[in-house]
């Protein structure tokens, strides 16, 4: 699959295979191998500075998702130890290579936690998470299954708002009577 990458952010959707991958990665890997890893192009053909922005992404997607698991982790349980354990076990779990190889699996867990750990949040951000989400289903397919995370938030927030309308009404009235 990192060469079907690679060939799209470099010719684009040039073959009928190509259309199989969704654009973000790819535009992402054009982005930085073109800007960022642009003075290298004496030493590094354009195919492996693709490569290179390809793993860097990657990469610094695993960084960023390690850390957003380890905050929402940390808001779930309010425990260090379990927190730094579950970072433990995803940094030394033996399918971290695909996570550091030039795929789409460390941006879109990267973005998928993000959106998960903005409707967790004290203050929840469902507009955020969202657009977290749209960047997930830009990077995969199966990003779409994120709308049912929303769908839950918002049944959750409808629920919240209906138990809490008996207490709203009893202090209402009460205020009322005074």
């Amino acid at each position: 699959d990192a060469q079907h990458f690679i060939n799209v952010a470099m010719h684009g959707y040039s073959s009928i295979e190509s259309f199989a991958f969704f654009p973000l990665y790819p535009m992402m890997i054009r982005v930085i191998a073109g800007v960022f890893l642009r003075p290298l192009a004496t030493v590094i053909s354009e195919y492996y500075r693709a490569l290179l922005a390809g793993c860097f992404l990657s990469s610094l997607s695993f960084c960023f998702s390690a850390v957003i698991l380890y905050r929402l982790w940390m808001r779930l349980t309010h425990k260090i130890s379990s927190s730094s354990f579950i970072i433990a076990l995803a940094v030394i779990n033996p399918a971290t290579v695909f996570f550091t190889s030039c795929y789409t699996e460390s941006p879109f867990l990267a973005a998928t936690i993000m959106g998960i750990y903005l409707l967790c949040m004290e203050n929840p951000k469902p507009w955020l998470a969202s657009i977290s989400f749209s960047f997930a289903s830009a990077l995969r397919s199966n990003g779409i299954l994120n709308a049912g995370f929303m769908a839950h938030f918002g049944v959750y927030q409808i629920l919240r708002e209906c138990a809490q309308m008996p207490q709203r009404r009893e202090s209402q009235l009460n205020f009322v009577s005074k």
